[in-house]
């Protein structure tokens, strides 16, 4: 059965052109790679595998995967006939810190 994969990025003005991803994958892959920004999101549908500091992690629907700026990681779909279906977005430092300052919250702590 053919699984038909999509990838849809955003930026989001309002929010100082947060990036996010919207995306369906079976069969796609990413590779080793880093963000610069924090990568937060939600596991919608499948499950996802991928690699982070030398763990193996498994992350199913529900699942809130956080991965921290220049973390090495990569990914993919636990099951290709499931596939994984998530949303991210990719907050800086600069946000995060901002947020929680606005939250008086400890900024010092960050990853």
């Amino acid at each position: 059965m053919m699984h038909r994969e999509f990838r849809e990025y955003i930026s989001i003005r309002h929010l100082n052109n947060l990036e996010a991803l919207n995306a369906l994958f079976y069969k796609h892959t990413f590779g080793r790679h880093f963000h610069e920004a924090y990568a937060i999101g939600i596991i919608l549908n499948g499950s996802e595998t991928y690699e982070c500091n030398q763990k193996t992690i498994v992350a199913p629907r529900g699942s809130i995967v956080i991965v921290n700026p220049g973390e090495i990681h990569n990914g993919h779909a636990s099951d290709v006939e499931d596939g994984w279906r998530y949303f991210m977005i990719y907050p800086k430092l600069s946000m995060i810190k901002k947020v929680l300052h606005q939250m008086d919250l400890d900024t010092e702590r960050l990853p």
